[in-house]
């Protein structure tokens, strides 16, 4: 009885290490301006600096080189529905996946974004940073597979 106790003990060791030898090594990350390609559905929530309710919906596509492009339906308080169409775009992707981009000829000059790539570049989630900034959120999500 000893023996077969102790030999159940010495196989469920030997299972159980090479279960833990034969997981996947931790993938490292290492982002790049190339995994943001492609369109991106956007959903934009917040606030502009005087407090007015800035929401919208539309399409950021993204080349992979650091140029992108913006279609947003924007619906606006104090303003009504408002169409905006953007090619002049610009995005620098850091290795940990955080990043900037920029939009310039805006209604007020440049705008500025902060970044963060998740899921494994499914989704975007963004920030406004541009001096004088209210708090408007961009959430972005891949349209298709590649």
């Amino acid at each position: 009885m000893k023996w077969t106790f102790a030999a159940l003990i010495v196989s469920a060791h030997t299972v159980l290490s090479g279960a833990v030898a034969d997981a996947p090594a931790k993938r490292e990350h290492h982002c790049t301006n190339a995994g943001l390609e492609g369109s991106y559905g956007l959903l934009q929530t917040g606030f502009d600096v005087a407090g007015n309710a800035r929401n919208g919906v539309g399409i950021v596509t993204f080349d992979g080189k650091g140029t992108w492009s913006l279609v947003v339906t924007e619906v606006k308080n104090e303003g009504g529905i408002q169409q905006i169409t953007n090619p002049n775009g610009t995005y620098t992707v850091n290795a940990d996946c955080r990043g900037s981009a920029s939009l310039e000829k805006t209604p007020i000059g440049t705008a500025n974004w902060e970044f963060v790539i998740v899921d494994d570049g499914k989704e975007v989630l963004q920030i406004v940073t541009t001096p004088p900034r209210g708090a408007i959120t961009w959430l972005l999500k891949k349209q298709f597979s590649r």
